[in-house]
């Protein structure tokens, strides 16, 4: 059941694929009240949308609570439901941690695009890590210069000059995303407090408050699989900050993930959304800016006072 088919991703791997194997695919414009409602019917077997689409749905059971949230919690874990996906866009970790505590469900993060289908994924019957989108799909190549660029048979074809020039001369796609990939074996094996959920830049070894396992036990059904110390596949997963051209926050040299600021601002229990942008500065160059919706209703802005050190 997916909100909408917009793209050759969704196109080929909800729709095409569920047709082949002889399910049948509901498609709705969303709304919260309605989809909660078909997903606790029992007739439903695995939910696709991207990450807006969960904000507004924690909203809805939020105003629901007591009474009703239990009964949505209850129907949303019902054996029918076997999965439920994320993908596209980076997915802040608190809205997957506050998402598993309402259905139960690890969302299953996975990115493509309409210019090359889908490229990376978690997998869907092992670990799934917060803030991360998996590892490359059977027939796809990967590799980053600032942004992942990928290879592989399921590219669409080059149907327009503005993706044409995309396109590099040893055949890959600039997907316009910046990316991290897990870092070095040797750093990992460094640190001696190392948890699952840990996404390693080729520089610095960063571990992550709301990883796998913290996940998993907010769903109330952790995996007994999931391993307490991190797996070595972790150094070659791939996690996405953020668009090249919007996300990215150029201050005193440093580029800043926009992403990763609202992950962190939607921690706190008086946001209820934020967006952060980059604001040109006589000094940085760019200085953070951020907005929020509070969640009585409120709203307002911040700015950032100096560069990362």
């Amino acid at each position: 059941m997916p909100p909408a088919l917009v793209g050759l991703s969704e196109v080929q791997n909800i729709l095409n694929s569920a047709l082949f194997n002889g399910a049948a695919v509901e498609v709705t414009a969303f709304d919260a009240k309605f989809c909660l409602q078909r997903l606790i019917s029992g007739d439903i077997t695995c939910f696709h949308a991207v990450p807006t689409v969960y904000v507004p749905w924690h909203g809805h059971v939020g105003t629901s609570r007591h009474k009703q949230w239990g009964e949505v919690g209850k129907g949303l874990r019902n054996p029918s439901l076997r999965y439920m996906v994320s993908g596209s866009a980076a997915l802040p970790v608190p809205t997957m941690k506050s998402w598993a505590e309402i259905s139960g469900h690890v969302l299953l993060e996975r990115y493509g695009m309409t210019e090359i289908g889908m490229a990376l994924s978690n997998r869907i019957d092992g670990t799934r890590f917060p803030g991360c989108v998996g590892w490359p799909l059977p027939d796809v190549e990967v590799k980053q210069d600032q942004e992942p660029q990928q290879n592989g048979e399921n590219r669409h074809p080059r149907y327009d000059e503005a993706t044409e020039k995309e396109f590099t001369s040893d055949g890959f796609f600039r997907t316009g995303d910046n990316a991290m990939k897990g870092g070095p074996a040797e750093d990992l094996q460094k640190l001696q407090e190392i948890r699952v959920g840990l996404c390693v830049s080729t520089h610095r070894c960063r571990l992550r408050e709301d990883d796998a396992r913290d996940v998993e036990a907010s769903t109330g059904r952790p995996r007994a699989e999931t391993p307490a110390v991190a797996e070595p596949e972790l150094v070659s997963i791939y996690r996405i900050l953020g668009r090249t051209s919007v996300d990215i926050i150029k201050s005193g040299g440093y580029k800043i993930s926009g992403l990763e600021i609202e992950s962190v601002l939607l921690q706190h229990e008086n946001i209820r959304e934020c967006a952060v942008v980059g604001k040109p500065d006589a000094t940085w160059g760019e200085k953070a800016r951020a907005a929020r919706a509070g969640q009585t209703g409120g709203s307002g802005h911040s700015e950032s006072a100096t560069a990362p050190k």
